[in-house]
């Protein structure tokens, strides 16, 4: 007996995008579909006390964290993002890696789906992160993806 499931469809509170429920994040503004449950993760569940002691020491300067973010980190930000999106290819070419970093992203409670490249680098393969909360970008060493 075969069994086959409708896929349901839902309204993205954001941006107002019909999706399948479950992409579990729009297609068009990559925000969550819906949340999990009440308790969301938060960013501090995952800090060592070193690192809220030093976000802690920041967020005590005042606009200084803000005014270096606007100068200084932004603006690099969009220029490592020029180079990657030239050099590199879209997660979305690599159809199990890309399902899994949305149920990965979702199990984290991420509210936005971080943009995902694939580039293939020299010395040992890695990955990483850059952005911030509004454009959050993962950098995958294309040997890591293979």
């Amino acid at each position: 007996m075969s069994e086959t499931f409708a896929l349901q469809e839902t309204r993205c509170p954001k941006c107002s995008t019909t999706n399948v429920t479950a992409n579990l994040y729009c297609k068009c503004c990559s925000n969550i579909l819906e949340p999990r449950t009440d308790y969301w993760l938060q960013a501090q569940d995952f800090q060592t006390i070193a690192d809220k002691d030093a976000l802690g020491l920041v967020k005590s300067t005042g606009v200084l964290p803000h005014l270096l973010n606007q100068f200084l980190g932004k603006p690099r930000a969009r220029k490592q993002l020029e180079i990657i999106s030239r050099e590199g290819r879209s997660l979305n070419r690599f159809g199990n890696v890309n399902v899994l970093m949305r149920e990965c992203a979702y199990t984290l409670c991420l509210e936005r789906l971080p943009a995902a490249h694939v580039i293939t680098g020299a010395g040992p393969p890695n990955a990483f992160t850059f952005g911030d909360d509004d454009a959050p970008i993962i950098v995958i060493d294309g040997r890591l993806v293979e």
